[in-house]
């Protein structure tokens, strides 16, 4: 059996860039875990695994309900489309761990069907856009979602939730679409 532990040594090693989860595995899975090694681009997961799966990189309950990780060093993805079925965004599941690297992603677009996105969900180390525009997107964000009070996050809402989100989160760069600029 691959336990939770068991993979923490085997990711130890810096030259690992593909992980493969069998059926049994039932341990915990965050991408602060996945993230602290810096050449994992890849995480697969058997199909028969009863607990999680993988969808374009991104670390998933079975269901598909809640993203779990994304790696940190994933060169496949500059761009993340988080699938229609997620409605929970877990702690640090878009981890990068300060000094040690430029995480790879760049974008990542929030579905309207997410209705919590919980503690430091996303910790950026470099600029990063998130993408949530739906009614009540200031709701679903918990106060500290986006680590260091947002600082390099520039976050696309609706006109309705930027000043709450920009109250949550000080240091990002809240920009409600559809307004109109006159110079």
């Amino acid at each position: 059996k691959m336990s939770e532990e068991n993979i923490v040594k085997l990711l130890g090693n810096a030259n690992v860039k593909k992980l493969t989860l069998p059926a049994d595995f039932r341990g915990n899975i965050s991408g602060k875990m996945l993230a602290t090694y810096s050449a994992l681009e890849e995480v697969n997961i058997a199909e028969e695994n009863e607990v999680y799966k993988t969808v374009d990189g991104m670390v998933l309950s079975k269901d598909g309900t809640i993203l779990y990780a994304m790696p940190a060093s994933n060169s496949n993805s500059k761009e993340i489309i988080i699938p229609e079925s997620v409605t929970t965004i877990k702690t640090d599941a878009f981890y990068a761990p300060s000094g040690k690297m430029e995480y790879s992603v760049s974008k990542v677009n929030i579905p309207s069907g997410v209705n919590s996105i919980e503690a430091n969900a996303f910790t950026p180390n470099g600029s990063l856009e998130i993408s949530a525009v739906f009614e009540g997107a200031a709701d679903v964000f918990e106060t500290d979602a986006i680590a260091n009070d947002g600082e390099g996050v520039t976050l696309f809402c609706l006109q309705d939730e930027a000043d709450e989100l920009k109250n949550k989160f000080s240091a990002c760069n809240v920009i409600p679409v559809g307004m109109e600029f006159e110079v």
